[in-house]
């Protein structure tokens, strides 16, 4: 019997044994199976998201067809298979077994990432891409365009409501996009998050450009009422803050949509009579003097530009009587841009402008070939020829768009409206001119030239703009450094070789072929200047705050040939902070060891700054970057090492 009961324990041992090796080989199959199933759902929310991005392109490209009918057939079968795709998606990503193993260590943020990703993809669309759709047929590039100098505000305007939103649900899934939570996720599923951020930014910001050019351009091209528009032709080849001087102007009537040319004029035929400087705030005298209230020449000294609006539109006024609606501002290089869409324009005085030859033609040889007397009227004819072939209805309507946009972005067009709610919306955009905005983690300077040699030598000017940033203190602030480096690119017998209305001829004491330009930097909301440099040596530089924004400015002359670099330190976050600044100009009314201190009324909201990410990119979201002036040739934008060791205290 003992025997017996021994026998039977052992058993019953091998039998709990055997079931607890049952429960957990049937639990590891059950991990393994769920594992297997969750990698497969994974694959195929992944092929449904990717699938939905080329659905996507085909809702694009029938925006533009110019098939009506096709357009719509074929943006509304994109637009379901869009739907298909991103609910699948979602329906893989929110299964039972999914949302359990997102629990999970190490995997479960991926998961996290994916179901977030794939609820923002529903969201789109299911607000903007299914009522996009409805466009499609409807409203097209065509429609933004003139034809017969004639724009069909109607069509536009009946777009405005759908196409607000499509901005609104794009905006918030953008933002939804930019709050997933994938910086530590595996490279596959980042990557397919940072392409969809991506992907979210630039459809939110072209449907928020539509929106508003829908809102906006009915009234704006008189669907209400007549308007005028003052149009300045800024010349990069004698810079001014916002691109050139503006030589050549014309009045643009507008009405129902219909655009004629109706006055053309030289900025030089005002002369200094009239007198708008009572709209110049304190602190733009104290940079810029009175000039830009007096002369129409100089009215786009200050770099913004809805003030060089209202200064343009009052001197205007006084000399003619006429009072415009805004003021549209354009630079040959635009002008190039759009000379794309057009194909060539024969001149009336026989040239023929290329998007090539058009700003070597406008911006250097004309003064070579044309007595000054002669100038303005060939400047004229220019204009005049180019008006009509944007305005003709000949262009390709995309290719146009694309010049516009990227003109635009490169504020090379810029626009101030009369009209308080009209000008409310353009401030918004890179139109307007503004000062630069930092966001959170992303300062962003301004850097603004103007001439000082009295004449078009810039069009030999070249620019290179460095951005960095270090923290050197003890507080923890951080040191941000703009260099500036500039080039003279005439020829090395210019003072013989260019005439004397290109070179200045020495009238406002610099040397023939040699070019002069005032610096400008603006720095982010909140800094304060720290000091200027050359070479490593502190040099005399005056000491403002314009706009809220602590400036400092510098005079820079080079020969021909001849390159220089200043740098411009500032220090960030320092509202009520006391920084040692080195030679301040005295004309400033400051000592050279005066207190550089943004006003705590003057400092905006500030900004969290984030490390330099080495992006060259002026328009960068990320890191530290600059506008800069629109020069005849591109900025050249690129990272700055700041070392502390010699970073002005």
């Amino acid at each position: 019997m003992p025997g017996g009961r021994r026998h039977e324990r052992a058993a019953r041992k091998r039998g709990i044994g055997a079931l607890i090796g049952w429960v957990i080989a049937g639990f590891v199959v059950a991990v393994v199976c769920a594992g297997v199933y969750v990698g497969m759902l994974a694959l195929d929310a992944r092929d449904q998201l990717q699938a939905s991005a080329g659905e996507l392109a085909r809702v694009q490209s029938s925006l533009t067809a110019s098939d009506a009918d096709h357009a719509l057939t074929t943006a509304k079968d994109a637009a379901s298979s869009v739907s298909a795709s991103t609910h699948r998606a979602q329906s893989d990503t929110h299964n039972a077994v999914w949302r359990a193993a997102e629990l999970l260590p190490l995997l479960g943020g991926n998961l996290v990432a994916m179901r977030e990703a794939s609820d923002v993809a529903v969201d789109a669309s299911d607000h903007a891409v299914a009522p996009l759709a409805t466009l499609a047929g409807h409203l097209t590039p065509a429609d933004f365009t003139p034809k017969g100098a004639r724009v069909d505000t109607p069509v536009i305007g009946s777009a405005a409501g759908t196409l607000s939103l499509v901005s609104a649900a794009l905006g918030r899934a953008s933002s939804d996009a930019d709050a997933i939570k994938a910086s530590g996720a595996i490279g596959p599923v980042r990557d397919a998050v940072v392409t969809l951020r991506t992907q979210l930014h630039t459809a939110s910001e072209e449907a928020d450009a539509a929106h508003r050019a829908a809102k906006l351009l009915p009234d704006m091209l008189g669907a209400r009422g007549p308007r005028d528009y003052l149009l300045l032709f800024q010349n990069n080849a004698e810079t001014r803050s916002t691109g050139g001087i503006p030589g050549a102007l014309a009045v643009v009537h507008v009405d129902n949509g219909q655009i004629t040319l109706t006055r053309q004029a030289s900025a030089a035929e005002f002369g200094g009579a009239a007198d708008a400087t009572s709209i110049l705030p304190k602190s733009t005298v104290a940079l810029y003097g009175d000039l830009p209230g007096r002369y129409m020449q100089d009215v786009t000294l200050p770099p913004q530009f809805a003030l060089s609006g209202q200064l343009a539109r009052t001197l205007w006024q006084q000399a003619t009587g006429q009072q415009v609606d805004g003021v549209i501002s354009v630079d040959p290089i635009a002008l190039s841009y759009l000379l794309k869409a057009t194909g060539p324009v024969r001149v009336p005085t026989g040239e023929t402008l290329t998007a090539q030859n058009a700003v070597k033609v406008l911006l250097s040889d004309s003064y070579a070939k044309y007595p000054v007397a002669q100038q303005d009227a060939f400047f004229a004819g220019a204009a005049t020829s180019v008006f009509r072939a944007v305005t003709g209805g000949s262009a390709s309507p995309s290719t146009m768009l694309s010049a516009l946009a990227r003109a635009a972005g490169e504020g090379r067009i810029l626009v101030w409206s009369a009209h308080q709610n009209e000008q409310s919306s353009i401030a918004e955009t890179s139109l307007a001119g503004n000062l630069p905005t930092s966001d959170d983690g992303s300062p962003r300077f301004g850097v603004y030239l103007n001439d000082a040699t009295g004449a078009k030598m810039d069009y030999y000017l070249r620019a290179t703009v460095a951005v960095g940033r270090a923290v050197c203190r003890a507080d923890g602030k951080a040191t941000l450094a703009v260099a500036v480096t500039l080039t003279n690119t005439a020829p090395k017998d210019a003072a013989t070789s260019l005439p004397a209305y290109v070179t200045g001829g020495g009238v406002f004491g610099v040397a023939p072929g040699n070019v002069a330009t005032q610096i400008a930097v603006y720095a982010p909301q909140r800094a304060a200047w720290l000091g200027t440099t050359v070479g490593g040596e502190n040099v005399t530089a005056k000491a403002a705050v314009d706009g809220g924004r602590a400036v400092s400015r510098y005079t820079m002359q080079l020969a021909p040939g001849e390159s220089k670099t200043v740098r411009f330190d500032f220090l960030a976050d320092a509202v009520g902070t006391q920084t040692s600044a080195s030679g301040v100009d005295r004309s400033s009314g400051s000592s050279s060891a005066a207190m550089a201190v943004v006003p705590r009324e003057l400092a905006g909201n500030g900004v969290d700054l984030g490390v330099f990410s080495g992006r060259n990119d002026a328009s960068s979201a990320k890191g530290i970057s600059a506008f800069v002036t629109p020069l005849v040739q591109g900025i050249s934008q690129k990272g700055l090492s700041v070392d502390c060791n010699a970073a002005i205290p």
